[in-house]
């Protein structure tokens, strides 16, 4: 009986580093998911979604001195976030609106059309900020079809360019109450919360069912590379308390 000792023991560590691993895996992030009122949103659930800029919006094409600025901004009637599952990404989906928009570097005299842009329908994926799930967590947008977000069109008897079409992909930085949002980290549910874009080029890894893909974001406009810089803020309608969680 005492040679049997060693083994049990052993048997007993082994059943010990096993429910370890499993707590371990069990406490990996999910997601990143949105939480409403309390609950998470599940996949087949949509919450309507408002947003406005809480600073101006600026697309630049700095290497051959182009910028188009918008003051203001809003969502179409119909954009959404939508739930998920499991190890699943939150996404949304909007058309956005832009007004207010000036355009510099592009010829004496020349305007925005109607001073306004608007955004083909965008579809928006919450993600990670390292392959790790750990640090701040983003957000991507690209085209729901195609590559282009939108057709810049421009009016003026001396603009160099008459339109631009803008494609790829950005990603900004979820914020609640002006403090980054991170795994673990001020996941915290409120009316509102914003989304930041910088200069900076950023790489996002969105989950789905548990698995990670990458995307760096990349924008294009003039035909050359291009930034996007500005603050949104965001809210769902009905004033309920939201946020985005793992």
């Amino acid at each position: 009986m005492r040679r049997m000792r060693p083994l049990g023991l052993s048997l007993v560590a082994a059943f010990a580093l096993s429910a370890v691993a499993a707590t371990a895996a069990q406490a990996l992030p999910e997601g990143p998911f949105y939480k409403v009122e309390g609950n998470r949103l599940l996949a087949t659930e949509t919450k309507e979604l408002k947003a406005k800029a809480a600073s101006s919006f600026t697309l630049e094409a700095a290497s051959i001195g182009v910028a188009v600025t918008c003051t203001s901004l809003k969502l179409k009637p119909g954009a959404t976030i939508v739930g998920s599952t499991g190890e699943n990404a939150g996404t949304s989906e909007e058309v956005i609106e832009f007004s207010g928009c000036t355009v510099t570097g592009n010829g004496e005299g020349c305007k925005v059309e109607n001073e306004a842009v608007t955004t083909s329908t965008v579809e928006d994926a919450l993600g990670y900020s390292s392959s790790s799930r750990s640090g701040p967590l983003l957000v991507s947008f690209h085209p729901k079809t195609g590559k282009v977000f939108v057709e810049l069109k421009f009016v003026g008897a001396k603009c160099i360019l008459p339109s631009t079409k803008v494609e790829g992909t950005v990603v900004g930085e979820a914020f609640a109450s002006g403090k980054q949002v991170e795994v673990t980290k001020n996941e915290v549910e409120l009316t509102s919360s914003e989304i930041k874009f910088g200069k900076a080029s950023k790489t996002v890894f969105v989950e789905s069912g548990g698995v990670l893909t990458s995307t760096k974001a990349k924008l294009t406009s003039f035909g050359i590379g291009a930034t996007l810089e500005g603050t949104s803020q965001q809210e769902l309608a009905g004033g309920s308390k939201w946020g985005i969680f793992t």
